[in-house]
């Protein structure tokens, strides 16, 4: 894998949590093929499970005590802005957490997810709590926003880029030949 290859570094665990798992398995598998071990949360760790990968499980608010563990973070990408990766909630959390542990992060994603504006969708409120109550207010966005310049870089077809450098490939490949 060219995370490996370009680091040039010893590399063990890789926290790996996505919204969007389309095309973890294989992300994943070349992972565990160059010796890493996964660390994931609840719904990941499901489908890592199903696809018969090794794969330890944390819980989300273990997020501190899972991330001291990894040598990287990876995460989803539900959509891309210039300034802006948006994924699933918690996401932001654990990237600011692996900053201050000095992990590095990536974002993995597709370029067809570039957008030029980002809203983040409300989820039922009886995901949280099932009853109604006038005193009660209930949050509960799907998303968060993560900066692109707090992240080390971004893993898509484009391969291994820097935020500035896959915003430049996206903006180039969309000009007409």
């Amino acid at each position: 894998m060219k995370v490996l290859k370009t680091a040039n570094i010893s590399l063990n665990y890789a926290l790996v949590s996505v919204y969007d798992k389309t095309d973890i398995i294989d992300l994943v598998k070349s992972l565990v093929n160059n010796n890493f071990q996964i660390i994931s949360t609840g719904g990941t760790a499901k489908v890592l499970k199903k696809a018969k990968i090794k794969v330890i499980i944390t819980p989300d608010l273990a997020a501190e005590e899972s991330i001291k563990k990894c040598d990287i973070f990876l995460f989803g990408a539900d959509a891309f802005t210039k300034n802006i990766v948006a994924n699933k909630i918690g996401t932001s959390t654990l990237n600011r957490l692996a900053k201050i542990h000095n992990i590095p992060t990536y974002s993995c994603g597709v370029s067809k997810k570039f957008t030029k504006k980002i809203k983040i969708e409300k989820r039922p409120t009886w995901e949280v709590w099932d009853r109604h109550h006038n005193k009660i207010e209930i949050l509960n966005p799907a998303f968060d926003k993560t900066k692109m310049k707090d992240i080390s870089g971004i893993i898509s077809e484009f391969g291994i880029l820097t935020p500035k450098q896959f915003v430049k490939k996206i903006k180039n490949s969309k000009q007409p030949s």
